[in-house]
């Protein structure tokens, strides 16, 4: 095999090196309480961030919810209504109720990666990108034009019949337009 050495144009072009170096990361934290008589379909909002952001992670910590097994994560727009097709865009079918062989995050309980969804090809993409939605003026026939902000939501598919608390954070990128 040959020895492989190169460089990313991206590190070398001032207007992008922002894309690859530099760039300050963000964090929200969210508190989501899960309550025992929750019904299923419930949607907890983590975060609201504007559409030209670059997602670096979304973590989930929380000790098992009894027989929460499907948490979905996606996109909704800034009225809680979910983007077609993207109610789990980060991430599918997370089991809440199994914390065997996980981490342990800042706060002491195990914690989830809530991107698992997320191809590595899509790692860089605009928030507005993951939602397919585009940057024009004038959007061709099937598009759909960005919105100026979208919510990363928890859809509890089976939220379970036991009470919890989720530490959900959000660590992101601000990128220009």
């Amino acid at each position: 095999m040959a020895v492989i050495n190169s460089i990313d144009d991206r590190l070398t072009h001032p207007q992008a090196a922002a894309e690859v170096t530099g760039s300050p990361v963000y964090e929200v934290v969210k508190v989501i309480t899960i309550g025992a008589g929750d019904d299923d379909t419930s949607k907890f909002f983590i975060a609201e961030l504007p559409a030209e952001v670059v997602l670096d992670e979304i973590t989930l910590e929380t000790p098992a919810i009894t027989a929460g097994t499907a948490y979905d994560v996606g996109l909704y727009d800034t009225d809680g209504v979910v983007i077609t097709g993207k109610v789990d865009c980060f991430a599918a079918n997370l089991d809440l109720s199994n914390v065997t062989g996980l981490p342990t995050g800042p706060l002491g309980d195990p914690i989830r990666q809530a991107m698992t969804a997320v191809a590595l090809a899509d790692a860089n993409k605009k928030l507005y990108e993951h939602a397919g939605h585009v940057n024009k003026a004038l959007p061709a026939s099937g598009e759909t034009q960005k919105k100026a902000k979208y919510r990363i939501g928890l859809t509890a598919d089976t939220i379970g019949s036991g009470a919890g608390t989720i530490v959900a954070r959000v660590k992101y990128r601000k990128m220009s337009a």
